[in-house]
């Protein structure tokens, strides 16, 4: 399974009914990041999947390094990519993948589980739809 869909959660799927080929492919997803099969993503989980994107290791992560990572059109990576990059620099580093991670874990208890992840990944679909340009938060 495509590491940008698990990131982007890594990323840019509209959300949909639970027998969906949508739903189907962010359980993949999930399943794929869930390496310890506890049913649940923890941050290093996350962390994981980052630094497989950021090829040269420098700890940043800039869009050609995703677009080269993501396998899926360029114009939806980019759109996801922009989402991530809150403070526009051009690039996602570890720090953002602690605030992404926070997103995702809406209850806070240090654990996104498959409903936590389906149910922002919903939301940073509506986010992107919405802005039209993929502009983040």
């Amino acid at each position: 399974m495509n590491n940008l869909i698990i990131f982007s959660c890594l990323l840019a799927v509209a959300f949909s009914a639970t027998d969906s080929p949508v739903v189907a492919a962010l359980k993949r997803a999930f399943s794929s990041v869930d390496t310890d099969k506890d049913n649940h993503l923890s941050e290093s989980e996350f962390e994981a999947i980052y630094d497989l994107y950021d090829k040269n290791g420098d700890g940043h992560l800039r869009l050609a390094e995703y677009l080269a990572a993501s396998g899926v059109p360029q114009a939806s990576a980019k759109d996801n990519f922009d989402y991530y990059d809150t403070n526009k620099d051009g690039d996602i580093t570890k720090a953002d993948v602690k605030r992404i991670f926070s997103d995702y874990d809406g209850n806070g208890d240090d654990k996104v589980t498959f409903g936590e992840f389906e149910h922002h990944y919903a939301l940073v679909e509506k986010a992107i739809a919405g802005a039209g340009t993929g502009v983040g938060k």
